[in-house]
Formats: C-alpha cells, sequence, structure tokens
C-alpha cells in the first residue's frame, strides 16, 4: 500500500516471500512513465496490473531495456505498453532468462531493439503466455519481435507484426523451443536472410490454429 514510484514498488515486492500486486493511480491515465536509464529488475512473484496499453507506457527513452525478469519468478503484466527499450544484448524490452512463468495480457511492446530479442528475449526455461497481446515494430539481429532458446510460447487472441530483424526470424525466432499459437496475426515483419514472420530450428515444436 502508498504511493511509490514503480522502481520502488517492485523493490519491495522484492522483499516479500509472498506474490505481491503492483497497480497504478487512475491520476497516470494517459501518462507515459519514463525510466531514467536503467532497467527495472522484476525478482520476485508479481502482478502488475497497468490502466490499459492504450492509457498507460513505460519508455526506456532508447536507454536501457525496459524489463529485466530473474528465474524463479511467477510474474504478470497486464494493461501496459512497454517501449524504447534498447537491449544491448538480449530483449530490448523484456529480458527473461531461467525457469520463469511470464504472463503478458492485453500488453503493447512497440519499438525497442536489441540484438536478440527486439520484443522478448527469453532463455533456458521461459515459459510465455499471451493474451490479448501485440508486438510490434520492434528490431533486433534474430526475432525482432520475440526470440526463444529452450523456452516455450502459449499466445491467443495477439499480434506480432511490423517487426525486423536484420538476419532471421522477423517476428519470431524459437531454438529447440515450442510454440503454441491460436488465432495469432503473424503479418508484416520483415527478415534479412529468411523467416520474415517465423523461424524454427534445432527440433523446435509448433503449432499453429486459425494463425
Amino acid at each position: 500500500d502508498g504511493d511509490l514510484s514503480l522502481r520502488e514498488a517492485l523493490l519491495l515486492a522484492s522483499q516479500d516471500v509472498a506474490t505481491d500486486a503492483i497497480t497504478f493511480d487512475p491520476a497516470l491515465t494517459g501518462q507515459t512513465i519514463v525510466l531514467t536509464g536503467t532497467e527495472l529488475s522484476v525478482d520476485s512473484n508479481v502482478t502488475i496490473q497497468g490502466l490499459g496499453a492504450d492509457q498507460l507506457s513505460v519508455d526506456a527513452d532508447g536507454l536501457s531495456r525496459v524489463m529485466n525478469v530473474a528465474g524463479g519468478t511467477v510474474v504478470s503484466i497486464a494493461g501496459l505498453t512497454l517501449t524504447g527499450g534498447a537491449g544491448e544484448t538480449y530483449g530490448g524490452a523484456i529480458n527473461a532468462r531461467g525457469v520463469i512463468d511470464l504472463t503478458l495480457i492485453d500488453c503493447e511492446l512497440v519499438g525497442n531493439e536489441a540484438a536478440q530479442g527486439g520484443g522478448i528475449s527469453g532463455f533456458h526455461g521461459l515459459d510465455l503466455t499471451l493474451s490479448g497481446s501485440t508486438i510490434a515494430e520492434n528490431v533486433a539481429g534474430f526475432g525482432g519481435g520475440v526470440v526463444l532458446y529452450n523456452s516455450s510460447i502459449d499466445a491467443v487472441n495477439s499480434t506480432i507484426s511490423g517487426n525486423e530483424a536484420t538476419a532471421t526470424g522477423g517476428g519470431l525466432y524459437i531454438y529447440n523451443s515450442a510454440a503454441d499459437l491460436t488465432n495469432v496475426t503473424i503479418a508484416g515483419n520483415t527478415a534479412g536472410t529468411g523467416g520474415a514472420g517465423f523461424a524454427s530450428v534445432s527440433g523446435s515444436l509448433v503449432a499453429l490454429n486459425n494463425s
């Protein structure tokens, strides 16, 4: 309880073994939270409930990635736009490394960039769920929208569009991972060497349903 910045609220949540809920003052409707040059650290079980992706944004202003999610956590983010992330290596908006249960509901990851995973990068056990979310206009070498290694994605009623990979996997690049996509629009993505919409390599499993 109490009025805290998002960074302060995440720090406080990290000191609690229970799952914490972070909400936003309705007075922030229509506003953008601009980060101060360093990414947000999410290292505990937490639910972040925004005001609507069209009503509240978190902008890294091109100075850092937006958010780093630590292994061993269960994290749910709803009703937020994450933008302006610049991860030098992995994950412009979100980098998630380790066994993580990450759910994005009615979120938009737009206008982020990284070497791999302009929108999201996941490694070594990320279980990513997208529901009603959009990953668009992100840029990376591999996986303009999303890159996954030894991880999984379960997406429904979502859009992956307008992302760019200078190498491969404009929308989505998965390596030894699983993808289950239902009613997902993959459109308008580009790649320099192949797999403009989707690149699946090294034994990955893919299920497409109305996508």
